[in-house]
């Protein structure tokens, strides 16, 4: 880039339009100035394989949750005005969820009875009527699956159906307590709380 720094590039492009970066330098002095404008990663010359491996799942990472992000924010705009949902989208409101047992038998469990699902690492566990399923999915991609069917994301860890919240006791810091009709408590925190107003009608 003669005449330019990767800086000066990065400096171009608008904040909206500008693309996951990392750093391959032989420099380790603009390491802090790289961070500072948001880059995934700052790789030093020579590159190890470990090394490389790492930033490139990094980026994998960042890519998928962009993605997801970008999905679940048209369903959720879609549930708040049905008049804009697409049919790919009201396709997709599901009322059977099908769960691979350890013995190679499918159990179908209705939506209607799942009480909560938590996010567990590459899998979700999926809670209801007092037993929990492992299914190998993220929580985000559960989300976007279970949005049309009455769910709510209330934490970056937790899914909940709608129809099982019993109550909300508040908490500090505008967080709350949900909790369900067994008994179970889950905390809401404030970045989800939005969700949870529109599908149990409460102004928090």
């Amino acid at each position: 880039m003669p005449g330019k720094t990767g800086f000066d590039v990065i400096s171009a492009i608008a904040d909206g339009q500008r693309p996951h970066v990392v750093f391959v330098t032989a420099y380790d002095k603009f390491a802090l100035r790289a961070f500072e404008v948001h880059a995934l990663d700052y790789l030093l010359k020579p590159v190890n394989e470990e090394r490389f491996d790492a930033a490139v799942a990094r980026v994998r990472e960042a890519m998928s949750h962009a993605t997801d992000s970008a999905m679940i924010q048209r369903v959720r705009q879609a549930a708040v005005d049905p008049q804009v949902v697409p049919a790919s989208l009201t396709a997709s409101a599901v009322d059977r969820l099908p769960i691979k047992a350890n013995d190679g038998r499918i159990l179908v469990i209705r939506v209607l009875d799942i009480d909560w699902i938590e996010a567990d690492g590459d899998y979700v566990s999926v809670h209801a009527k007092g037993k929990t399923w492992l299914i190998r999915e993220t929580i985000a991609a559960m989300e976007l699956r279970l949005a049309l069917s009455g769910f709510a994301r209330i934490h970056r860890s937790t899914l909940v159906n709608a129809e099982r919240v019993r109550e909300l006791r508040p908490l500090d810091k505008g967080e709350y307590t949900v909790v369900l009709n067994d008994g179970t408590e889950l905390k809401l925190t404030r970045n989800y709380r939005a969700s949870v107003e529109r599908l149990v009608g409460a102004n928090l």
